[in-house]
């Protein structure tokens, strides 16, 4: 291939050069004129960008294609009168492919935020019931408390009792002692 201009190679491929222009900067092809020339090695660029080379870098402002299919096909129909006649018949199929990178993207994202709120959920409910914990620890820390001390109280109470029981039958041992020795 020889080095021609822009306009010559847009009417020798069969496109408009605008389209042309178009191409050659998706392709990564600086700034052309129409009139300015393209050499061989920007020629071979434009053709493995138009192939889908893999050394080129996809655009993010397509995240999806749109593909529409065609197929024309003929069928016979008989009529009631006995002759036949050939209907055509026209079928469009479409189809629409996503970028799988994004919609994993997106998924992705969609989900560590779910794990976080949950994550976040659990350790709010953690958290109550470590308060919780906490509150009935201390009320039966009291209530413990409370308990020992009127044990204590009580105790303390039945050993005055029976000391004073003590001293009373120590007291009744002397006067019964005391009455004996004057009925003697």
């Amino acid at each position: 291939m020889a080095a021609s201009t822009l306009k010559q190679f847009a009417e020798q491929i069969g496109i408009s050069s605008s389209k042309l222009k178009q191409q050659l900067l998706a392709a990564g092809i600086a700034k052309k004129d129409l009139d300015g020339s393209l050499s061989d090695q920007e020629k071979e660029q434009l053709l493995s960008y138009l192939r889908g080379g893999s050394d080129l870098v996809i655009s993010k402002d397509r995240p999806k294609i749109t593909l529409s299919r065609k197929s024309t096909s003929s069928v016979l129909q008989a009529s009631r009168t006995g002759g036949s006649r050939t209907v055509h018949v026209e079928v469009r199929k479409r189809r629409t492919y996503v970028r799988r990178g994004e919609l994993q993207r997106q998924q992705e994202e969609a989900k560590k935020t779910a794990e976080a709120e949950e994550i976040k959920k659990k350790t709010a409910e953690a958290e109550e019931i470590k308060k919780k914990i906490a509150e009935a620890e201390e009320i039966q820390a009291k209530a413990k408390a409370v308990a020992e001390a009127e044990a204590e109280a009580v105790r303390v109470a039945l050993e005055d009792e029976q000391k004073k029981a003590i001293k009373i039958n120590c007291n009744l041992d002397i006067i019964k002692i005391q009455l004996n020795t004057l009925h003697y």
